[in-house]
């Protein structure tokens, strides 16, 4: 195009670009995976579940499963509660079932599956906590240690729609057998419950009636 005369082509100017530099002490040096030892994993699994990290706890489990090392029940049940801790029920109830099939039943402690079930509670998994219930009786885990499980099922289940009345019926068996070895000792707090749920479905007279049954046995104690 031809310019008039006086007139200035306009044009603009860039700023030349700097040169970049990349400084080799600004790249973050990634650790060296060490070897995982039975002891490693299971310091790892303990800070875990201390800290309440359970995705840690897991991802320890597996590759530790993977690689075919053996952990110890310790472990394995620390494992089981930091799962359950962390809202992961479907996988520590997994987990759970897994040392049941292994046949260490007799020796699982009463704090791994009290955890577990309140973990169940809590996601308001009562059909779920009473189908596991029945598991760990017939595998052959001690009925005194199932007290705790026991009880939390029973509350969870009565908020259920309809399963207040389940749960009366429940509570009625166990106190005509009361005093029975093998029998759930029930708490108080568990009469206390149930008859809130009925009370709320409203079943009234039931309610009254489970607050009798708490307070006879608070009076025989």
């Amino acid at each position: 195009m031809m310019l008039a005369r006086g007139q200035v082509r306009s044009c603009s100017v860039q700023t030349p670009r700097q040169p970049h530099f990349i400084n080799p002490c600004s790249h973050r040096v990634l650790p060296v995976p060490r070897a995982l030892t039975s002891d490693s994993v299971a310091a790892d699994i303990q800070a875990a579940e201390a800290s309440g990290d359970w995705l840690t706890a897991f991802e320890r489990i597996t590759e530790a499963r993977i690689t075919q090392l053996q952990l110890s029940q310790e472990s394995l049940e620390a494992g089981v509660r930091t799962l359950a801790k962390g809202g992961q029920w479907q996988r520590s109830v997994d987990m759970l079932t897994r040392l049941l099939d292994e046949g260490l039943a007799p020796t699982i402690l009463q704090p791994t599956i009290t955890t577990v079930f309140m973990a169940l509670s809590q996601a308001q998994q009562g059909a779920q906590a009473e189908s596991l219930l029945l598991v760990l009786s017939q595998s052959g885990v001690e009925p005194s240690l199932l007290g705790p499980a026991g009880n939390i099922s029973m509350r969870c289940g009565a908020r259920a729609p309809g399963g207040a009345v389940l749960a009366y019926h429940k509570l009625e068996l166990l106190v005509t057998n009361a005093g029975k070895a093998d029998q759930l000792q029930v708490d108080l707090d568990t009469f206390s419950a149930v008859s809130y749920e009925l009370m709320k479905q409203g079943e009234e007279d039931k309610a009254e009636e489970v607050l009798e049954w708490r307070d006879f046995l608070s009076e025989s104690d």
